[in-house]
């Protein structure tokens, strides 16, 4: 409990024992005292908002230099693409030496150019080959019908052409196209055996490119326009990507050189969540807000693990730390009842948080709690409320840990808290009781009257 304490001021946040701890009781009195239209209940308040501020600026802090949407976006693109050209160049390297040996200067016979000619798609493909500059193919289809290399590019078209309608469910069209470019491969690996091989090798690295091309890093690398924006968004959100897809991207970005492109990336979603969380209207008092970036950034145990993978481990030790604290500051409802009942009520629930049990002889069974609720009600909860904010209150919990064995809603575990609070406000300079420490009475394990 206390180290969460010590966490917290290293954040410059404060966090009560009630907080800290988790003990029911402490959270049941402290939640009392917030809900009161009385001087106790705009304490606590108070305490609230001032931390809302603490909160605000340590998450400022951790999330550091943030770029812009379009930046961010456009370092994820940049980046997916590379990714992806490295994995082309990887094949084009292995496959290269081969094409060049058993591809780029076969003649084909004439009866094997026939058989391709007089197939109307080959003809047709091949003749898309010849009229586009980006193959570097000189004069007409009649003067390259030789060439293997010719129908090779053929072949790759109609390849692709045929996946693209095995996606969108045009089987009949994507079997017609495998049909003719089964033609070609059958018809040259009898005559040119490197031909198969060329093809395997460029065949056996097509997986990684495909899987790069089809997965995420195709998606950030056709992003555009407000889209690049959107791309950074959606790159460490649970909902739209996995724990692996977090790693390998952050790798790629490792290997490029671009680590610190990655963290502001990183930073650019972490402010997006918390700018968006401070625009909501639910909240004017900014007292859940921290609470509600934390459920966003780290609420589930795939977010969890995405936040992990996303950061290096000494900023993700810092980051759990910073989401310790703000699971604590959240574990008491925060917000004044609307209430002149419920007022009431919490009023009546303050005598209980008095300490209960009988005093000695001169006081009688019952006097204590009669005397309290006559004299001492309003300077009670308004003082709990200064021990309970105040940054030594601390110090009591050494006194509570019997609590944990008590159940929170008897009177026992309500005498503890107490007493331990009182002894608090009174060592620690401000006056819980008008009523001087020394006059206390002991108390004893006698029932209070009803």
């Amino acid at each position: 409990t206390t180290q969460i304490i010590d966490k917290g001021r290293q954040f410059g946040i404060k966090v009560t024992p009630a907080e800290a701890s988790g003990l029911a009781s402490l959270i049941n009195q402290q939640t009392r005292l917030g809900k009161g239209f009385d001087d106790a209940g705009d304490l606590i308040g108070q305490f609230y908002r001032e931390r809302a501020g603490q909160e605000a600026a340590a998450i400022d802090d951790f999330i550091g230099v943030t770029p812009s949407g379009a930046k961010a976006g456009a370092d994820v693109k940049a980046v997916a693409e590379r990714t992806i050209e490295g994995a082309k160049e990887t094949r084009r390297a292995a496959a290269t030496p081969l094409y060049k040996q058993y591809v780029d200067n076969f003649v084909l016979p004439d009866d094997v150019v026939r058989s391709f000619t007089d197939d109307p798609l080959l003809v047709k493909y091949a003749q898309k080959v010849v009229d586009d500059p980006v193959y570097g193919f000189k004069g007409s289809l009649d003067d390259n019908k030789s060439s293997l290399s010719l129908w090779d590019a053929a072949k790759k078209a109609l390849d692709d052409d045929a996946a693209s309608a095995a996606k969108e469910g045009k089987m009949f069209r994507a079997s017609r196209f495998g049909s003719s470019t089964k033609k070609i491969t059958e018809a040259v690996d009898a005559i040119n055996p490197g031909y198969k091989e060329a093809r395997a090798a460029y065949a056996g690295l097509s997986p990684e490119v495909d899987a790069f091309l089809e997965g995420l890093e195709g998606s950030l690398a056709k992003s555009r326009g407000k889209g690049l924006a959107q791309s950074a968004r959606s790159l460490f959100n649970s909902a739209d990507v996995g724990p692996m897809d977090v790693a390998r991207i952050r790798n790629q970005f490792v290997a490029q050189g671009k680590e610190a492109e990655w963290d502001q990336t990183l930073n650019y979603w972490l402010r997006h969540q918390w700018e968006t969380i401070k625009k909501g209207k639910g909240d004017p008092d900014g007292v859940n807000m921290a609470g509600d970036w934390r459920k966003r950034v780290f609420g589930s145990e795939r977010q969890q693990k995405i936040m992990q993978l996303a950061m290096g481990p000494q900023r993700y030790s810092a980051f759990t730390d910073l989401m310790e604290v703000l699971e604590a500051t959240g574990r008491v409802p925060k917000g004044q009842s609307m209430t002149q009942p419920a007022m009431e009520a919490a009023k009546q629930e303050s005598f209980d948080a008095a300490p209960v049990a009988s005093l000695t002889k001169g006081f009688g069974v019952g006097g204590l709690r009669d005397w309290w609720i006559a004299n001492k009600t309003d300077a009670w909860r308004t003082s709990l409320a200064k021990v309970i904010t105040n940054k030594d209150a601390v110090d009591t919990l050494s006194q509570l840990r019997q609590l944990r064995s008590l159940n929170p809603k008897s009177e026992k575990a309500i005498e503890v808290v107490s007493l331990a609070l009182t002894q608090a406000g009174v060592m620690g300079g401000g006056k819980v009781l008008s009523t001087p420490p020394s006059r206390i009475p002991q108390v004893l394990d006698q029932q209070p009257s009803k």
